[in-house]
């Protein structure tokens, strides 16, 4: 006898409550506010569950749109900086899922093959340039990776999908990334009166310190250790802290009359810089800080540049003042994880600098 064929069992409208429901062996289960994104989703969720448990296999009947709703969810917890904050990663996903499912999210997991990462690769060239591309491959590898051991995608979908090479270099008609430059200190210095006094500070203290615009707008007043000749920020945010990797940032006198006047009447848990209108409590986001500069550079008909461009500056500023090692000692980099030993040396370096420049 033929195995008994699963109906889906349609979205319906609770007219007196407004509520979307669906009837399963003779049970209503409601999804939420009838037609709205999040009763859509439920819904979505809750007939993905249903072919799966009678299908037997929770494998072949799952659509890549669940996939990808399961997946966010785990993301949502699982990108995290200490803090309970976001971290960037979240965004990246978010938006790759969506160019994902907007392509294939009717197709099960199972459909799921190189040719059709290779249209996705194809999408992703309209609009971003080579090496963000291929992360983004990356990504969508890793999440039906992830989909095995969730038991939502078949172990043979991300054996196929290393078969896709990355772009290369010289091989591709998509787009190569802008290298981020330097801004010519003129073309800062014109630009500052335009400024609001916290957004001023931002920009004078990145070119003090050599520090990323995240960790100059995510600085609070009681960060800072102030009891040394040479001021010491420890951020616990930065770019590597993921890796398990410290950060030093060092700040001279004239980084430390910036901050003065910015922590005037500000308790320790303050941030050091925020928006004019909003409390203390509230920091500046970074496209907040990007679009107040570059509104500025519009206004006085000046050559458009973002807060990335000032490490660049500065950097380049400290290796004509002093040395090429200098410059790599101040910004934090390194080619290998670093020591307590070199961690040392840096910073005793890096204090010197900022004595003379900072």
């Amino acid at each position: 006898m033929a195995p008994h064929q699963f109906r889906v069992p349609n979205l319906c409208l609770h007219k007196s409550s407004g509520q979307a429901y669906a009837k399963w062996k003779g049970k209503r289960t409601y999804f939420g506010k009838w037609n709205s994104p999040e009763a859509i989703e439920k819904y979505e969720t809750f007939i993905a569950e249903l072919r799966r448990l009678h299908d037997g296999t929770g494998e072949l009947n799952t659509t890549i749109r669940l996939l990808s709703i399961e997946f966010m969810r785990h993301a949502a917890d699982y990108y995290l900086h200490p803090d309970g904050s976001p971290t960037s990663e979240l965004a990246c996903y978010r938006a790759v899922l969506k160019a994902l499912v907007h392509l294939f999210g009717e197709h099960l997991t199972c459909e799921f093959d190189p040719a059709k990462l290779i249209c996705l690769q194809e999408e992703f060239a309209r609009n971003h340039a080579r090496t963000t591309i291929n992360r983004n491959i990356s990504r969508i590898r890793y999440v039906f990776g992830w989909g095995v051991i969730k038991n939502l995608v078949p172990t043979s979908v991300p054996d196929k999908l290393k078969f896709v090479p990355p772009l290369k270099l010289g091989r591709t008609k998509a787009r190569e990334p802008e290298p981020v430059a330097s801004v010519p200190l003129e073309v800062i210095n014109r630009t500052l009166p335009g400024l609001s006094p916290s957004i001023r500070g931002m920009v004078q203290l990145q070119l003090k310190t050599a520090a990323r615009p995240s960790e100059i707008r995510l600085l609070k007043v009681g960060d800072l250790d102030t009891s040394g000749e040479v001021w010491i920020y420890c951020p616990g945010r930065h770019k590597n802290s993921f890796r398990g990797k410290s950060r030093i940032i060092t700040v001279g006198p004239k980084g430390q009359q910036i901050l003065t006047s910015a922590m005037i009447g500000k308790e320790p848990g303050d941030y050091v810089f925020a928006p004019d209108n909003a409390t203390p409590t509230k920091p500046y986001t970074l496209a907040a800080y990007r679009r107040a500069i570059t509104r500025v550079c519009d206004r006085l008909a000046l050559p458009r540049w973002t807060p990335n461009q000032l490490r660049h500056t500065a950097a380049t500023e400290i290796c004509k003042s002093f040395d090429q090692d200098a410059s790599r000692t101040v910004l934090g980099h390194t080619d290998k994880s670093t020591t307590e030993i070199y961690l040392d040396r840096d910073v005793s370096r890096a204090a010197e600098i900022m004595l003379a420049i900072g």
